[in-house]
């Protein structure tokens, strides 16, 4: 068993905490419920966070409020209160020291997850700082500077060391005790943590007096707050402390913008609906395994208690796999032989476009759920770190730490591909399996490699030269001895191909062409009903626009009008033509239908005459088999075919007759094609 380490939270809900004292509420110049009704309406609106409040006093109708749309409320108090209210008389002073001071609590109740947010409640979430903040590893603790980008530290927004910080705080909260007259918290991490902290970009914690930055993620109103900065916008004579005015001072178009943001978003919170459960998908690969796919059908039937989607994706068996599924009511996509990273992109875009799942499994067929209710913790770990992997029981040696639970993943160098998760937001990002990939080996890599590049399903250690470490989990899955169709060469190939995409972009599409395109969408329609079909792909290719008109209702059927004039104009196709072989033209056209021909104009190259057109036998046929020959010629110039008669004809071709061996220039044929 390995040490067991702090499971790192993911896209589907990083922790965010605030704290907050009773006594504050009642701050006229902050107005703290105003303020983190904004923060909780522009968490929800563009952020992922879970939002956590430590709250100081009693019981209020405003937790009521907040609870309604999802806040954790936690009652907490710092354990050297009595110091504080001791320090100073002021009434105002201890209420907002009470709630300042409780951010030192935050790693003695956060037990379950390595990283946190923290946040003063005067902030607005402008865009989802999760993915920034999981890029961040810090020792103890990231924030952002005061005033000037080269300033001291500002505490409002910090990203926490869980397990390093509690380590921290018996240490901590003596040095606060002994330093009581310094300040508030802020000095207090300042002096404590003084050339230890780690600096994050100032997007994660921009002030209004710096302008406004399209970028940035975090809006913080340090200093002076929105209902003071109304005030001194409509009367610049309006008294408040000169240090806040000339905050507004500094840059009043910047307060003006995030202002105008502000004052939508301070009115009371309604109630959220109950969250519905996410979407589970489950993708079953397979390949001439029938016995094996079917046994795992069934135990995913028996023992997966949430409802799901199930698609067995068959990549060309020739032992009757797809058969025997349908007549068990298994939905199948199936087509020709092409390999495990195109059978795998079947049933990802199947369960992401067609049943829009939220959690995706992709299981191979030789791997089974061994207990009730095994998704779950797929699941959960799915939603933590938006993409996860499965323990591999050869693979134990590679394991660095970790449980192989949801909340607290192994870390493991090696993954055996036989079960991965991931969630719909990591696929919007990095993609399908890369269709390069051949037969067998490394496709799952490389889609974890890049899942874990976009910040998702692991780590990757600087130190030991980039070496990645993906988050796995034993989920209530077990391997089954099986035997598989890959080889040695296709495991080479793919492995070369692997370590090229780690310099390429993220995003891989299901294919490579617009043919590659076509025929994947072809695979899947067929598995579909008629009406979803026609939703899949849409026809979008008309001969002329009456067809489209007609086609829409929009006009009634004409006959076509037939193509008059020139049906064809041909180069030579087939050189070096033998003489006497007349099975080996030297021009020959499909007409594209059965043509009515009035001309045919053979034109001879330039050159020597003894290098012209020569011998020929100018043929016509219906099927392309049987030829009727039209004329016979020799000419040294354009030679022109014009009848008696027409001829009626879809295959037109030129032979070289006799001693002929010169090429041609080119070929018109001139007639009526409906």
């Amino acid at each position: 068993m390995h040490a067991k380490l702090p499971a790192m939270t993911g896209i589907m809900g990083m922790k965010w905490y605030i704290c907050l004292s009773a006594a504050s509420l009642e701050s006229r110049d902050h107005d703290w419920p105003g303020l983190l009704r904004a923060a909780l309406r522009t968490a929800r609106a563009n952020t992922t966070l879970r939002p956590y409040l430590l709250w100081d006093g009693d019981e209020h109708p405003f937790l009521d409020e907040l609870r309604g749309v999802g806040v954790s409320v936690i009652h907490r108090r710092v354990p050297f209160y009595a110091e504080l209210a001791a320090g100073d008389s002021s009434a105002h002073w201890l209420a907002i020291a009470a709630g300042a001071y409780l951010r030192v609590e935050i790693p003695m109740v956060e037990m379950e997850d390595g990283f946190v947010l923290y946040t003063d409640a005067d902030v607005m979430f402008l865009r989802d700082p999760v993915p920034a903040l999981r890029q961040i590893r810090p020792r103890h603790f990231a924030a952002c500077p005061e005033f000037r980008p080269d300033d001291g530290l500002n505490s409002g927004v910090m990203l926490l060391n869980v397990k390093q910080m509690r380590q921290d705080y018996p240490a901590f909260i003596r040095f606060i005790r002994a330093h009581q007259g310094a300040g508030l918290d802020q000095e207090m991490y300042r002096r404590f943590y003084d050339g230890k902290w780690e600096l994050m970009p100032l997007e994660l914690n921009w002030k209004p007096y710096w302008g406004v930055n399209e970028r940035a993620h975090i809006l913080h109103w340090h200093g002076i707050k929105p209902v003071v900065v109304r005030r001194l916008l409509d009367d610049p004579q309006a008294r408040t402390f000169p240090e806040l005015q000339r905050l507004v001072e500094m840059n009043p178009a910047g307060y003006r913008h995030y202002l105008g943001v502000y004052e939508g978003m301070n009115t009371p919170l309604e109630a959220l609906p109950p969250a519905p459960p996410p979407r589970l998908g489950i993708a079953v690969t397979t390949f001439n395994r029938r016995a094996l796919v079917m046994a795992l059908v069934a135990a995913l039937r028996e023992l997966t208690l949430t409802p799901f989607e199930l698609v067995v994706c068959d990549d060309g068996s020739t032992d009757g796999t797809a058969e025997v599924l349908r007549a068990a009511g298994v939905r199948v996509i199936a087509g020709g032989n092409k390999g495990i990273a195109w059978n795998k992109n079947r049933g990802l875009y199947y369960l992401l476009h067609v049943a829009d799942c939220d959690v995706v499994l992709l299981l191979d067929d030789d791997i089974e759920p061994v207990a009730p209710g095994w998704e779950r913790e797929w699941i959960e770990a799915v939603e933590r770190h938006g993409h996860v992997n499965h323990v591999h029981p050869a693979y134990r040696h590679s394991v660095a730490a970790g449980l192989g639970s949801a909340e607290d993943p192994v870390l493991t160098g090696m993954i055996p591909g036989w079960a991965l998760g991931f969630s719909k937001g990591v696929l919007a990002q990095i993609g399908y399996f890369d269709p390069r990939f051949g037969r067998y080996g490394h496709e799952h890599s490389d889609l974890s490699f890049r899942a874990v590049r976009a910040g998702f399903g692991g780590i990757t250690l600087e130190e030991e030269g980039r070496r990645t470490l993906f988050f796995a989990i034993e989920g209530g899955l077990a391997g089954v001895p099986s035997q598989t169709s890959g080889t040695q060469d296709d495991l080479a190939t793919n492995a070369r191909l692997l370590a090229q995409s780690g310099k390429e972009p993220l995003y891989r599409h299901a294919w490579r062409d617009d043919n590659e395109m076509a025929l994947l969408l072809d695979e899947i329609a067929t598995a579909l009903p008629g009406g979803q079909r026609a939703a899949l792909r849409p026809t979008n290719r008309f001969a002329t626009l009456q067809d489209y008109l007609v086609s829409t209702g929009q006009a009634e059927a004409m006959p076509a009008a037939p193509r008059t004039g020139l049906i064809s104009m041909g180069r030579l196709v087939t050189r070096g033509a033998t003489p006497g072989e007349v099975g080996r033209p030297w021009w020959r056209v499909d007409l594209g239908g059965i043509a009515t021909i009035r001309e045919i104009h053979v034109h001879a190259s330039g050159g020597a005459p003894q290098a012209r057109v020569g011998d020929f036998a100018l043929e016509a046929s219906i099927d392309g088999e049987s030829w009727v020959e039209l004329a016979r010629a020799s000419c040294a110039g354009p030679y022109i075919w014009a009848g008696p008669g027409t001829a009626w004809a879809r295959h037109v071709r030129v032979a070289a007759l006799g001693g002929s061996t010169a090429p041609l220039d080119r070929v018109d044929v001139y007639g009526d094609l409906p």
